[in-house]
């Protein structure tokens, strides 16, 4: 049994960034899901999402993020953001990121688009995702005078799956979410499903997909450990956390 490691919870700054986005791109290097959307025309490079979240979140006032630290080794294991649509964003507990710092070129980078004309299957995948997400947050979400928040990314580093750390993270945001009385939303990948599902949250849509159907080849083995040649049945979740109070200040 493995147990659980001490982490120290300590605010994101641009200084982390390059750190974090490393730790996403491993994180999601088992991920089924994202090795699919490597296959397209533009293939999906978590470096650089992860990257550019990071700086465009930073510098807003309606986002907060933090990371974890192993306490013993003062090595970053771990982060997660949190975005907030209040009427007041002082009440948002975020700290001062430092100064930007210049950012690399993400167009520089040495994955490129392999067709830069035709759609092919991982760009209508992509246009489904992204048009079920705007239909959960209108679902959910309707109108500008709806208060919550939101799980931007939580990520978790390979070597420190399983001891605490994704616990300790979404539990600092859910103390903020119960102090203001704020409900919490989040699209959960499969590898985040259960441990949000152990922290209160609730499944309230899903999309099933068969990825075998959106992708232009089967997987190999240098892509994933699998059996049966298949990448399978993967599922997005849209879940939904009610806090344990209502809300008692002025959002």
């Amino acid at each position: 049994m493995i147990s659980n490691i001490s982490v120290s919870l300590r605010p994101v700054t641009y200084s982390d960034i390059e750190t974090l986005a490393q730790i996403s791109a491993d994180s999601f290097n088992d991920d089924r899901h994202t090795h699919v959307k490597r296959l397209g025309r533009k293939p999906f490079d978590m470096l650089s999402v992860t990257r550019s979240v990071l700086y465009q979140g930073l510098g807003r006032e309606n986002c907060a993020y933090m990371k974890a630290v192993n306490s013993d080794a003062e090595e970053t294991v771990g982060f997660c953001g949190w975005g907030f649509r209040v009427s007041n964003n002082d009440l948002v507990p975020r700290s001062d990121p430092g100064t930007p710092l210049e950012r690399p070129d993400d167009k520089g980078s040495d994955i490129e688009a392999k067709d830069p004309v035709e759609e092919d299957s991982i760009d209508r995948l992509n246009d489904l995702e992204d048009e079920t997400m705007k239909q959960w947050m209108n679902d959910f979400m309707p109108d500008t005078n709806t208060h919550f928040m939101y799980i931007q990314m939580l990520v978790v580093a390979p070597q420190a799956r399983k001891q605490g750390v994704g616990n300790a993270l979404v539990q600092w945001g859910i103390e903020v979410a119960d102090r203001l009385g704020l409900f919490t939303w989040v699209q959960a990948s499969e590898a985040a499903y259960g441990l949000l599902a152990k922290q209160g949250f609730e499944v309230v849509a899903e999309l099933k997909l068969d990825l075998d159907e959106w992708a232009p080849r089967p997987p190999t083995h240098e892509d994933i450990e699998n059996e049966g040649g298949e990448w399978g049945q993967y599922m997005l979740r849209s879940m939904k956390r009610l806090p344990k109070q209502q809300a008692v200040m002025h959002l």
